[in-house]
């Protein structure tokens, strides 16, 4: 199941690759606006829940049908003391005549065996444009109010369309109300997002999108600042979408489970009652640690445009292989399956020795390798600089590059590296963030790092643009393991070598 996919902007070359790196957006002005003043009678004296699990569920548009059958599936769980399900409703006028034939938007707090009728509803609020972001920052707030938990989810339930940038038309969006004849655009939901949230200080737990074609790199980018976990669905997403009698009903059994094991079940649920015969996907994933991926991708994208005169072939290669999900007028790419076959150009090797042994063995690898240029990395500040210097009393032109060097210093290191009057560096982590320099032929791992995603951001300093590229680990005979593990979770393949 694939997790992240990037849009297509054209046809062209240019477009395709231009389009792989996120745009970094600005803060928009958000004008508050009060709420809607005639909240429901509740009482709010009783201790907060565990969980408040809110769907936003727009069926004032051709998914009317399956809108009612899914507020039935939440009501075989039922809210209980311990968890709310609570559904703002909005009807298409005379498309479907069951339930008291009602159409306008009301809100539910959703028991047991419940159905949609106007009887049931807590708030009967009339036609509220669901296509309007105030309509959603209005029914969070009143939730918030009203039916106070541990935990927030929110779901955006209707038709979705990914992202698009504002100036490429058509803005791509969520939540189509055809009453009103609107929708919420991805810059709408950050900025309803925003005042939420009061800028993140109060973040969701989860934001789930029960709609097409959301799970996109530049979706979870808009909202990551406000909530730690997204699920969504990067395909399409057949009419009756999640399981919710399912996954209310883990949430009734389990009201003490964190958000991080809810959207796994969500997920599980969705995949269970889909099959997995077809090309239904669902993802789970943490927004707080999209940072990394956000960076990385932004590098391959730099990297691809500015070599696109030079290796056109090769990435007009990659882009007909990768995965692809075609919508109307628009196409996205798998960016996991994009970023694998961009790397297959990297030779992933490992090395065996002792401990004692293992600077010997890196000055062989350097020695056999003197013409070629690369990166050596550390865990530590101090592993960088004993290995620097331990290699300068060989005759290498290396140098460290870490986080306890004045900036002047770390400068100084890195035109020299850009220059290549330097031919070695020897650096940690996170001082290697955002180093762009071209032609290197090798990676080294002095010790594998204890991030697993780490492995991929440096073996992704090689094998650039289409060029081929070693990276290569220097490990202990106890870390086979880990090498195991890594060609597990990230795909690859190692081998063995010895010089």
């Amino acid at each position: 199941m694939s997790i992240f996919k990037i849009e297509k902007r054209d046809t062209t070359l240019y477009y395709r690759i231009i389009r792989l790196y996120p745009i970094i957006l600005c803060l928009y002005l958000i004008i508050a606006i009060q709420p809607i003043s005639n909240a429901a009678n509740i009482d709010t004296g009783t201790a907060p829940s565990e969980w408040t699990f809110m769907i936003f569920l727009n069926g004032d548009n051709n998914l009317e049908d399956n809108a009612i059958e899914d507020f039935i599936e939440m009501a075989t769980a039922g809210s209980t003391d311990k968890v709310n399900i609570i559904v703002q409703m909005d009807r298409r006028p005379n498309y479907n005549t069951r339930y008291g034939n009602w159409n306008g938007t009301k809100r539910f707090n959703v028991t047991k065996n419940m159905l949609p009728t106007p009887d049931n509803a807590t708030q009967d609020i009339g036609e509220s444009n669901m296509g309007d972001p105030q309509s959603l920052i209005d029914f969070v707030n009143w939730t918030k109010t009203n039916y106070q938990a541990e935990h927030y989810a929110l779901v955006l339930w209707d038709h979705g369309s990914g992202w698009k940038s504002a100036d490429i038309l058509p803005v791509k969006s969520i939540s189509i109300d055809d009453t009103d004849r609107d929708v919420i655009t991805m810059i709408e939901l950050r900025q309803a997002l925003f005042e939420i949230t009061n800028n993140g200080t109060d973040k969701l737990d989860i934001i789930g999108f029960d709609a097409c074609l959301m799970a996109m790199i530049e979706v979870d980018y808009q909202i990551m600042p406000y909530a730690s976990f997204r699920v969504a669905s990067e395909e399409l997403e057949p009419d009756d979408g999640w399981d919710y009698a399912a996954s209310m009903t883990y949430l009734i059994n389990n009201p003490e489970c964190n958000s991080a094991q809810l959207s796994t079940q969500i997920v599980n649920d969705y995949i269970n009652s889909t099959g997995t015969k077809g090309e239904e996907t669902l993802s789970a994933v943490n927004l707080t640690n999209l940072n990394d991926l956000v960076i990385a991708t932004s590098e391959l994208g730099n990297d691809l445009k500015n070599n696109l005169p030079l290796y056109r072939t090769q990435i007009e290669g990659v882009n007909d292989k990768v995965e692809h999900f075609t919508y109307s007028i628009s196409t996205y790419i798998d960016l996991h399956h994009f970023a694998t076959l961009i790397n297959e150009n990297i030779n992933h090797q490992y090395f065996l020795t002792p401990i004692k042994n293992k600077t010997d063995a890196i000055i062989r690898f350097l020695e056999i390798n003197d013409d070629q240029r690369g990166i050596i990395f550390c865990r530590t500040k101090a592993g960088t600089q004993n290995l620097a210097e331990q290699l300068k009393k060989e005759g290498f032109s290396v140098d460290a590059l870490e986080g306890g060097m004045q900036q002047k210093e770390r400068d100084k290191v890195m035109r020299a590296f850009k220059n290549k009057s330097l031919k070695i560096l020897i650096s940690t982590d996170v001082s290697a963030r955002g180093i762009d320099v071209h032609n290197l032929a090798f990676i080294i791992h002095h010790q594998l790092p204890e991030q697993l995603e780490y492995y991929t951001h440096r073996s992704g300093r090689t094998a650039r643009a289409g060029k081929s590229g070693l990276s290569l680990a220097f490990i202990l005979p106890s870390e086979l393991d880990k090498i195991h593990e890594i060609q597990k979770k990230i795909g690859i393949k190692f081998t063995e070598t010895i010089f």
